[in-house]
């Protein structure tokens, strides 16, 4: 089964982006324990388990409120799943036939693939000097594919620290002619199933609403010096037959939004509240673009329980972290924290081991001049990681 989260409150986070017994493949939901914890001046522990969660996230408190010198938390609502015992493991790249899928994406055309690199791609024109693809296809660990015939990335702004930053204009529900969201995903899912990729168990996914007339109002074109032009936009517009569903796709494991290293949960490429790690805009005519931002990986979970750090500790190193910072004159509000489970990047097939982090969102205050980030600290122990 798969979520579809139809609306966005944006800072407020969602995945975003789960299992006991062996990660079956059973839809997640996040059901957070209505709770409080007293603001204070100080900061004091208040876990009655003491400085480790015995790997229950129950453990934890449903909110949190404390300041700690230049450090308010104002965490409204934790981002964690409410009953689950975390057991390590380790995370591997699925031995999927991305060529394969690859070749049925661009199926009854003439394509040519790259010997060294396994990027499979159509040739719409070329000269001596440019070559215009149709299709380009890459299959190196992971599937990315577009389709060069629509320009949707000039009208879908998914970076939200960019000023034109616009996924929330694409979220009002819509069923196009060509089908439901839910079926055009079962045959995106039926697409991947066929190649040995799983995108439609143990996942969050969000879908987005791609109107034509939307996508007008929306696109931006740039000229050759990079300045915004209304003259180069797309010759003839955009019709019906535009229309497409954007599905946001991130993999759980023990209810737990995957993230490998470098891969940001609120601040850069997409929503801040979103952790896709698989992006993919479906049409008329099918898949128009496939964008990763993680592997697709399985998971093999061990028996043994993963001892986290109380919330209260997480806190003070957060602030101990915060507060070292040389300039006495800044101040830091902590709105959101985030459970995930993280893992380096599976190369060659290889397991790599779980770990657990704590992500939480910053906003920093200096001489009036405000700005928001991301910083993430590991579960078990409390150190800082840096992406």
């Amino acid at each position: 089964m798969f979520k579809i989260i139809r609306s966005i409150e944006l800072i407020a986070v969602v995945l975003a982006v789960t299992l006991l017994c062996a990660c079956s493949k059973e839809e997640s939901n996040y059901s957070l324990v209505e709770a409080s914890v007293s603001e204070t001046n100080y900061f004091v522990e208040s876990n009655p388990t003491g400085e480790y969660s015995k790997g229950i996230t129950n453990d934890y408190p449903s909110c949190f409120n404390a300041k700690i010198d230049r450090c308010t938390f104002s965490i409204g609502e934790l981002n964690y799943p409410k009953e689950t015992t975390i057991f390590s493991g380790v995370a591997c790249n699925n031995n999927a036939d991305y060529l394969g899928l690859a070749k049925e994406l661009v199926s009854g055309e003439k394509y040519t693939v790259d010997q060294d690199t396994g990027d499979l791609y159509v040739i719409e024109s070329e000269s001596k000097d440019f070559v215009k693809y149709k299709y380009y296809v890459g299959t190196k660990g992971t599937i990315n594919f577009i389709d060069y015939s629509i320009p949707y990335y000039n009208s879908v702004i998914l970076d939200y620290e960019n000023p034109y930053f616009n996924l929330n204009a694409y979220t009002s529900e819509r069923v196009f002619s060509f089908g439901t969201p839910e079926k055009c995903f079962e045959d995106v899912a039926g697409l991947f199933e066929r190649y040995g990729l799983d995108i439609k168990n143990n996942v969050i996914v969000e879908t987005y609403y791609l109107d034509h007339e939307i996508l007008a109002n929306e696109e931006i074109a740039y000229n050759k010096d990079g300045i915004i032009d209304s003259s180069k936009k797309r010759p003839g517009g955009w019709s019906e037959h535009d229309d497409a569903y954007m599905f946001f796709i991130n993999q759980t494991c023990q209810e737990l939004p995957d993230s490998f290293h470098s891969s940001f949960l609120w601040a850069g490429w997409y929503s801040p509240v979103s952790n896709a790690g698989l992006v993919i805009i479906y049409n008329e005519k099918g898949i128009a673009l496939i964008e990763p931002r993680r592997q697709i990986c399985t998971y093999k979970l061990n028996t043994e329980t993963v001892q986290l750090l109380s919330f209260d500790k997480m806190a003070n190193c957060v602030a101990e972290h915060l507060n070292g910072f040389v300039d006495d004159s800044t101040k830091y509000q902590i709105t959101n924290a985030k459970l995930y489970v993280a893992h380096e990047y599976s190369r060659n097939f290889v397991d790599v081991p779980l770990e657990y982090h704590w992500v939480f969102l910053v906003t920093e205050t200096n001489n009036s001049q405000t700005k928001s980030y991301e910083i993430c600290f590991n579960a078990v122990t409390g150190e800082y990681e840096e992406y």
